[in-house]
């Protein structure tokens, strides 16, 4: 697997242990894989980056970041976020989604993935908790639809 180990490197969030594409893994997000923990931001886009370069490279499937999904779920100029991952173009989108809402403060208590599928002109949205992301699912699909101009049903 290539990757950049700075093991003890320091920055404002601590020791750097893993750079790794677009991911910055730190010993405190390391420290929540030890325990009874959720995933935070930074864990959950280091394995879609893992996911993109390592086990689908070259596939037609865009993995799109957490806080890339946040920025595109309160921003109104979808194509900023969305046309530099080449997202009209791929076949699949997999998107993880929370429900934080409030874009002054982080957050959020639950995550859920969106995936779309171009050939079936269809959203997907796994959620564990039964629905606690739907509406925010439902809401990021349509900012999508109106992007991509197409009518898209979301399941």
């Amino acid at each position: 697997v290539p990757k950049k180990l700075i093991k003890g490197k320091m920055s404002i969030k601590g020791n750097i242990v893993l750079n790794y594409y677009d991911s910055i893994v730190y010993e405190e997000d390391l420290q929540l894989l030890e325990g009874p923990h959720w995933l935070n931001d930074t864990l959950i886009g280091f394995y879609m980056d893992y996911l993109e370069n390592e086990e689908y490279n070259n596939l037609d499937i865009c993995f799109v970041r957490p806080e890339v999904t946040q920025c595109i779920k309160l921003s109104p100029d979808l194509p900023i976020f969305l046309d530099p991952i080449e997202f009209r173009r791929k076949n699949y989108a997999v998107m993880t989604l929370n429900d934080c809402i409030n874009p002054n403060s982080p957050g959020g208590s639950h995550w859920s993935l969106l995936i779309f599928s171009r050939n079936e002109l269809k959203f997907y949205h796994i959620d564990s908790s039964e629905g606690t992301n739907k509406l925010a699912a439902k809401e990021l699909a349509a900012k999508i639809t109106e992007y991509i101009g197409k009518n898209i049903k979301c399941d």
